[in-house]
């Protein structure tokens, strides 16, 4: 059989449930990734210490991304059997129950990396001007990182329902506006150094 019994057996409904449920899954990752390259390019003015401690602080922070969205997937599977099973009551069950469960992983994580730091940043260089720019930043931004758990929980179980929109809306604001935000704001290696 041609490709075209193939396309001729296809569900013509189909193809705008995938689009309207893809097109905002995938805007997510360009948004997450060019909030990234704003990061990435500020933080390139700082030098070469600052470059290399944000290296370091990025591998710990994947961790942490890492356990969020493992739960984000899945409340999504749960939320998305019960809410076609229609019911509702065990989808927002299952949500608490994420959100609570989440949010002690995500504060226990945090504390650990935070008390942990120094020697984590010591793996990887013996540097001690990069070891006290990557501390700086995990005492700094990794005390706020238990507010992603609302991000992550909430898109997943919204989108479970079949509305992928909300989760880009509440990403953009989430994580890529906050990020920027939280860029603009933050005390900067230079600020420290005049400050001495």
């Amino acid at each position: 059989r041609g490709l075209g019994d193939v396309y001729k057996r296809q569900d013509k409904t189909m193809l705008p449930k995938i689009i309207r449920i893809g097109v905002p899954s995938g805007m997510q990752s360009v948004m997450y990734n060019s909030a990234n390259i704003v990061v990435q390019t500020s933080i390139n003015i700082f030098g070469t210490n600052t470059v290399a401690a944000w290296t370091v602080f990025e591998k710990m922070d994947g961790i942490f991304w890492m356990v969020l969205a493992a739960f984000g997937v899945a409340v999504t599977t749960f939320a998305g059997q019960n809410f076609g099973a229609g019911k509702y009551d065990r989808v927002r069950k299952s949500v608490k129950i994420s959100l609570l469960m989440c949010m002690g992983i995500a504060v226990a994580l945090s504390v650990i990396l935070i008390l942990l730091a120094g020697n984590i940043f010591k793996l990887f260089t013996p540097d001690t001007d990069v070891v006290r720019e990557g501390v700086f930043m995990v005492q700094f931004l990794m005390p706020f990182y238990f507010t992603f758990v609302f991000t992550e929980i909430l898109s997943g179980a919204i989108r479970g329902t079949g509305n992928a929109f909300v989760p880009m809306i509440i990403t953009c604001v989430g994580v890529c506006v906050v990020r920027i935000c939280l860029l603009y704001t933050s005390p900067s290696p230079r600020d420290r150094t005049r400050s001495r």
